[in-house]
């Protein structure tokens, strides 16, 4: 757990140091989450790696430990966006928890496909990942 503890206090300064949270644009923190990440992938690429393998580990006792963790981590950050985000920008038909973890398990079905066919490439990753953010915000927004 140590190495994973690492990788999550690594990744959380990441966050920090690309701003992510200092937008009330639920759009824009995903960006800036994007960038912070593949910033890390670039950087640490081991570390990342090891991360990607321990998170979709499927070893029982690896898999339960990594799970409680990162459940814990990303209920914490997801009540975090939704005490920043603007919710005004969004149609008024939109459930912003469905919302939000219909995009999470796409995100997660995209890096599973990648961790599997052993394609970690961060600036195609963020090339594609933008494509992907830029169609929700079309979607899931009033703008035009």
């Amino acid at each position: 757990m140590y190495l994973w503890m690492n990788a999550i206090e690594m990744t959380r300064k990441a966050v920090t140091e690309y701003k992510t949270l200092e937008t009330d644009d639920f759009f824009e923190m995903l960006k800036r989450s994007l960038l912070s990440k593949c910033s890390l992938m670039r950087d640490y690429p081991h570390l990342y790696a090891f991360s990607l393998r321990a998170y979709y580990e499927t070893a029982p006792e690896i898999h339960k430990s990594i799970q409680e963790n990162f459940n814990d981590v990303s209920k914490a950050s997801e009540m975090i966006v939704f005490e920043k985000i603007e919710i005004s920008n969004f149609r008024k038909d939109i459930e912003l928890k469905t919302m939000y973890d219909e995009i999470f398990y796409a995100v997660d079905g995209y890096m599973l496909k990648k961790y599997r066919s052993n394609c970690i490439i961060p600036d195609e990753i963020e090339k594609e990942i933008i494509v992907l953010i830029d169609f929700w915000k079309k979607v899931y927004t009033q703008e035009v």
